[in-house]
């Protein structure tokens, strides 16, 4: 089965073309993308490098947030866009599950929730398997260190977000990482398929302003 995979709710964004449980192609959008005009040309190229088309894709991955209203709404148009046109189903996953660290034991996942606070997901990688606990949370910045004090490793997908708002000691430790497409597909996996969406229906995104 050949996935469309699209992470776009940060400026660490990617898009990747998987056959089954191997990625064919993989483009990160380093710093964003601010019209889907810029995002469906990068997916024909990639579609083009490994000679295939959308025709091919029989599910589309997106990553659902938490993440900014511009990102979220242009990976969604695009997703929903090619659904329509060829009947593809789209499957949502949390876009804080779609990254993990290099380094084994338990870390956190931090998201500048702007006026909100942190958003901060807690997980275990062990034996190179990556664990989740169930949702993430909002905290505050006078929380931070408690939070975060038995994780051995802490990432972000964008570390330059942080360089203002985090105590300098929490700010050092922060390590930069991309989604991960292997991530997706798994997660997407794990949902039944009562929860597949069409390109009619209202998406199950969440922006940094949702309540």
């Amino acid at each position: 089965m050949y996935s469309l995979v699209l992470e776009t709710s940060s400026l660490r964004g990617l898009f990747a073309i998987i056959k089954d449980d191997k990625v064919l192609f993989k483009h990160e959008l380093s710093f964003g993308v601010r019209e889907s005009n810029e995002l469906v040309p990068a997916i024909e190229m990639g579609f083009n490098e490994i000679n295939l088309s959308i025709n091919d894709i029989e599910t589309i991955i997106l990553g659902r947030g938490p993440g900014s209203f511009t990102g979220l709404r242009i990976g969604a148009s695009v997703a929903k866009a090619f659904s329509y046109a060829k009947s593809i189903p789209i499957m949502t996953v949390d876009s804080l599950k779609c990254l993990a660290p290099a380094q084994e034991g338990p870390f956190a996942i931090l998201l500048d929730a702007k006026a909100k606070g942190i958003f901060i997901q807690k997980g275990l990688k062990e034996h190179n398997q990556v664990y989740f606990e169930d949702q993430y949370k909002v905290i505050s910045i006078k929380e931070i260190e408690e939070e975060i004090k038995d994780k051995t490793t802490l990432i972000t997908a964008h570390k330059a977000t942080f360089s203002t708002k985090l105590p300098k000691k929490v700010y050092e430790r922060l390590l930069e990482e991309s989604p991960n497409p292997d991530l997706m597909l798994k997660m997407a996996l794990k949902k039944p398929k009562t929860t597949l969406h069409n390109a009619q229906d209202v998406l199950d995104l969440e922006y940094f302003n949702s309540p």
